[in-house]
């Protein structure tokens, strides 16, 4: 499923700028669950940035499936984060005047899509947020905005998704929500994820865990 093959970033000056990924290789393979971990600058944020087409690699290649994503226009990135990617961000973005109902299926409105409806009750009851629905999201604590998140990311049924620290903010309850309802997601629905943590608790419930020190993946 994903594939790369040493990929180098830096940020800065040729000579005095910071090598952030260095000759990085990795496989993860269809309907895996990885987690990442490593010191804070150690790249993986940078890495999840790639593996979302949010940011380039200098150099290296980077197939999702058979397509080289460094071949693609800034179009069809788009396209793909709207259809096959779900990136989850420990900051939420959500639409704080929008309701948690709206903020949900905001992307298939963005498509001009149909959404499951069936599945997002489903989505909606296994994350506890039936008495959420109507009300704003600027109006909801740390906890229950993050599983607003989890819900609108897997209403789209993505093939892959990509979750930087998405328990880092939440309570050991809520943490256990939504690492439950990714699980579930992993196995029900085949989902590739690759999730960057710090909780150690939570990244024994992937399939693997990888480790990374200055930009590169400790083996």
């Amino acid at each position: 499923m994903i594939k790369l093959n040493k990929i180098n970033k830096s940020f800065g000056e040729e000579l005095s700028g910071v090598h952030v990924l260095k000759n990085l290789s990795l496989d993860v393979n269809t309907g895996e669950f990885v987690a990442i971990m490593g010191k804070s600058g150690c790249g993986k944020t940078t890495l999840l940035n790639i593996l979302g087409t949010l940011e380039n690699a200098d150099s290296g290649e980077y197939f999702l499936g058979d397509r080289n994503m460094s071949t693609l226009s800034e179009k069809e990135k788009c396209k793909l984060r709207r259809t096959k990617i779900a990136i989850i961000y420990q900051s939420y973005n959500l639409v704080e005047d929008l309701n948690v109902y709206d903020n949900i299926v905001l992307p298939f409105v963005f498509d001009k899509s149909k959404w499951d409806e069936d599945y997002l009750k489903e989505l909606i009851k296994e994350l506890d947020i039936e008495k959420l629905l109507y009300r704003k999201a600027g109006l909801l604590s740390g906890g229950e905005k993050q599983r607003v998140a989890i819900a609108r990311a897997l209403l789209q049924r993505p093939a892959v998704i990509l979750a930087d620290e998405p328990t880092g903010n939440l309570d050991s309850v809520n943490s256990e929500i939504v690492m439950d309802a990714l699980v579930k997601g992993n196995k029900i629905h085949n989902q590739t994820i690759v999730m960057v943590t710090h909780d150690k608790d939570m990244a024994e419930k992937t399939d693997r865990i990888i480790y990374m020190k200055d930009g590169e993946i400790q083996r």
